[in-house]
C-alpha cells in the first residue's frame, strides 16, 4: 500500500495492487430475453490511502465528491464482503480511511466489498490482533513483510528497482485524480515493479508473500467481475488502492471486453 511505501521507501509497499493484454472477443452483453443491452459503465477510481493527507490536489473529500458526481448504481470498495456493514471501530483495524468513509457516506444498499484477506479468513469476521497471532495466515504474511524490509541479503537487488516505488510515490504525491487515474503512468510503473518483485522473490523465504498478494488481486478481480455481470447496463465504480488498479483493469478488459464501457475519472 502507499502508506507502507512511504514508511519503507525506497523499497516497496505491501502487495495486499494494465495496459498489457490481448484484444477481447467477448460479445456484447444481453439481458435474460437475449436482447442486447448498453455496455455497463465502469469507473476504476484509484485512491492514495494515507497520501490523501499530503496531496492537496487529490484529497479524501475529492474521492467522495467524485463518487457523488458519477452517481453510480453500485460502489465496490477495498473491503472484504464479509466486513461490509460492520461498524467503524471494527473496520478501522483493517481498512484505510477512504474505504471506511464510503460505507458511511453512501447508501448501504449500493456499497459492496471486493477485497480478500486469505483462505483462513473467508466467510468470517476477523478477530482483534488479526496480524499479531489471532489469524495465523495473516500473521505469517505480516511477519514476512517485516523480515523482507530488513533483510540485508536483498539490499543490492532492491536498490536496482528502487526508482520504481520512488516514482510511484512521486506520482501519488502530486497528481490530480484525473491525472493519476487516466494517464496510465502509475499503472505502468506499478505493474513493472510487482513483476520485478515476483521474479526477485522466487526461491526465497518470501515467495509465499508474493504469492499471497497475487492471489489477493485475483480474488479482487473475481469479485469485481461478479458484480459487473450481476449489473448489466448499469453504472458501477470500484474504489481501490492504487496498487490494485492495473490488475483490475486488465482483468475487466480481458474477461468482459465490449460488455463494459470504461469511464474516465473527470477533473474536479
Amino acid at each position: 500500500m502507499l502508506y507502507l511505501m512511504m514508511k519503507y521507501k525506497p523499497l516497496f509497499a505491501l502487495l495486499f495492487l494494465f495496459l498489457v493484454g490481448c484484444t477481447s472477443t467477448v460479445p456484447p452483453a444481453q439481458n435474460s430475453s437475449g436482447t442486447k443491452v448498453a455496455p455497463t459503465q465502469v469507473m476504476l477510481l484509484a485512491t492514495l490511502h494515507g497520501l490523501h493527507k499530503s496531496n492537496p490536489r487529490y484529497t479524501y473529500n475529492d474521492v467522495y465528491e467524485l463518487i457523488r458526481r458519477y452517481n453510480p448504481d453500485v460502489i465496490g470498495v477495498e473491503i472484504r464482503p464479509e466486513d461490509i456493514g460492520q461498524d467503524t471501530t471494527y473496520l478501522k483495524q483493517l481498512y484505510p480511511l477512504e474505504m471506511r468513509q464510503i460505507t458511511v457516506l453512501f447508501p448501504q444498499n449500493k456499497v459492496y466489498g471486493v477485497d480478500w484477506y486469505g483462505e483462513e479468513a473467508e466467510g468470517k469476521l476477523l478477530p482483534d490482533n488479526v496480524f499479531k497471532g489471532a489469524n495465523k495466515q495473516l500473521t505469517e504474511i505480516k511477519q514476512l513483510e517485516r523480515d523482507l524490509n530488513t533483510d540485508s541479503s536483498l539490499s543490492a537487488q532492491l536498490k536496482l528497482i528502487a526508482v520504481l516505488p520512488q516514482k510511484m510515490v512521486a506520482l501519488a504525491s502530486s497528481s490530480s485524480p484525473a491525472e493519476f487515474n487516466n494517464s496510465g503512468h502509475y499503472d505502468l510503473v506499478a505493474e513493472l515493479f510487482y513483476k520485478q518483485m515476483d521474479i526477485m522473490l522466487q526461491g526465497t523465504p518470501y515467495e509465499a508473500y508474493a504469492q499471497f498478494n497475487r492471489r489477493r488481486d485475483e480474488h479482487i478481480g473475481h469479485n469485481i467481475i461478479t458484480l459487473i455481470k450481476k449489473n448489466p447496463g448499469r453504472k458501477l465504480i470500484f474504489v481501490l488502492g492504487a496498487n490494485h488498479r492495473f490488475a483490475a483493469e486488465k482483468n475487466i478488459r480481458e474477461l468482459l471486453g465490449d460488455q463494459v464501457r470504461p469511464v474516465e475519472v473527470p477533473e474536479i
